[in-house]
């Protein structure tokens, strides 16, 4: 019922300044006062949630790794470097990342991709369990990352990675 309301377009004095500020706003894609790159990094993972009926599903997950898809998404200049294993969850997780052009910075390894394991109980409560003992998203190389560094004007680091 809300969704097929029409908006009433009313407009008062005080909302003239209002829309001079928005249309000095920044435009879209300029996520922060210095421009550049959002470089992200750290865990990209298996989000496999299980519904209370049994039902499983896998999808793409990670916080450092949702927050470069979303930027690149809303229009934004993102990049990612993690590492994934070369297992199902990896390929998907590739995948994934190329078809939201953050491709070429996911690297590869024979260690198992790391996954969090979600249970959605009959209320819809979820709750979290990771397997991340002796997977890869620890992996990542210190120097191809400080050579990445410098390009970004913001950082995002993911705090799974920190537990190593």
């Amino acid at each position: 019922w809300y969704a097929s309301q029409k908006p009433r377009l009313t407009r008062k004095r005080k909302d003239r300044k209002k829309s001079k500020q928005a249309a000095n706003a920044p435009r879209r894609g300029a996520f922060f006062a210095g421009g550049g790159m959002i470089f992200c990094t750290g865990e990209v993972l298996a989000d496999i949630t299980t519904d209370a009926r049994g039902v499983s599903d896998m999808r793409a997950g990670g916080a450092p790794f949702n927050v470069a898809c979303d930027v690149k998404a809303l229009g934004g200049e993102a990049g990612f470097y993690g590492c994934v294993g070369k297992d199902e969850a990896g390929d998907m997780l590739v995948r994934f990342a190329r078809e939201r052009g953050l491709g070429g910075l996911i690297a590869r390894s024979d260690l198992p991709t790391t996954a969090a394991r979600v249970s959605v109980d009959e209320r819809g409560e979820r709750s979290f369990a990771f397997d991340a003992t002796g997977t890869v998203d620890c992996e990542l190389d210190a120097d191809v990352l400080s050579r990445l560094l410098p390009e970004s004007g913001v950082l995002h680091l993911g705090s799974l990675m920190l537990r190593a």
